[in-house]
């Protein structure tokens, strides 16, 4: 198995810091818009408005996060020999994650 050490480090660090800045983002959004009912403090809220803000920060954190894990993930196993990709801009393209981008 090849493992691409780029693909890693670019991948590990930047997902990490973006996809926690996404969901906490969405998190507190979520919660703010019920606190925008007229409740004064995130105790008041029920069960339900909890789970569906961590639906929503968990639905925006993995939207964000599975395009490059699938990248990173086909470069890792990409052959060493016979690579099938010339890069991550390539193997993006390949897997239809950049559209109407043209090839260099």
């Amino acid at each position: 198995m090849h493992v691409s050490p780029r693909s890693q480090l670019l991948f590990s660090p930047v997902a990490a810091a973006v996809t926690a800045g996404i969901y906490i983002h969405t998190a507190l959004r979520t919660v703010d818009m019920y606190l925008l009912q007229g409740l004064s403090s995130t105790s008041e809220l029920g069960n339900v408005s909890l789970v569906a803000a961590g639906a929503a920060a968990g639905a925006a954190y993995w939207g964000s996060v599975y395009p490059a894990d699938i990248i990173k993930s086909r470069l890792q196993v990409d052959s060493f020999t016979h690579p099938r990709y010339a890069g991550i801009m390539d193997c993006a393209r390949q897997v239809g994650l950049l559209l109407h981008t043209r090839r260099a």
